[in-house]
This record gives C-alpha cells, structure tokens and sequence, in this order.
C-alpha cells in the first residue's frame, strides 16, 4: 500500500515539469483583465436576460478590441485561477496599468 501511495505520489509530481505561462504577454493579459473586470462590474446592478445580454456586448467589444476569441480568453481565466502566483503577478501588472490610465484614482 505505501509503494502504491508512493508511486501515486511521484508520478503526479513528476507530471508537473512546467511551470504555468499565459496564453498572451503578461502586458495584453493584464489589459485584457482590466476590461472584464469593468464588463462585470457595469452589470452588478442588472438581472436576467438583461445582464446577459449587456454582458455579452462587453465581451465582444473586450474580443474586438483586443483582437482575441472566446476560446483565448477562457485559457486566459483557466489559467489565472490555477496558478495563482502567475495570477498575483498579473493583477500586478493590471493595477500598474489602471494606475497608469487613471492616476487620480490612488
């Protein structure tokens, strides 16, 4: 039973051999970011279908603008919650540009 447990072990270990890396540069990712948090947050006081719908005007204008597809931006998310250094250092990077953008609001 330990060797099974073992061997479990170290292969799930030796499976993790690289490290986790965006699917864009850490510069377009944060970007990126920034606009779908300011998507949700224009919808908090929507309900239903209305916020459905205004969300999904968002989220094509985010893929309009940025010149990504649904499917970039869900590696983009899946990757963000998995791997959360990689996540601290994006959302640093996001605050640093919505620090740059918008400096009166520190």
């Amino acid at each position: 039973m330990r060797l099974v447990c073992f061997l479990v072990l170290f292969l799930s270990l030796a499976c993790q051999t690289e490290d986790a890396t965006l699917p864009l540069p850490m510069e377009k990712a944060a970007a990126i970011m920034l606009d779908v948090h300011t998507a949700e947050n224009a919808v908090l006081t929507l309900y239903g279908t209305r916020k459905d719908s205004f969300l999904m005007r968002y989220y094509d204008q985010i893929y309009t603008i940025h010149q990504i597809d649904s499917t970039t931006l869900n590696e983009l998310l899946f990757t963000v919650r998995n791997n959360p250094e990689l996540s601290r250092d994006l959302y640093q990077e996001a605050r640093r540009q919505f620090d740059e953008q918008y400096p009166d609001n520190r």
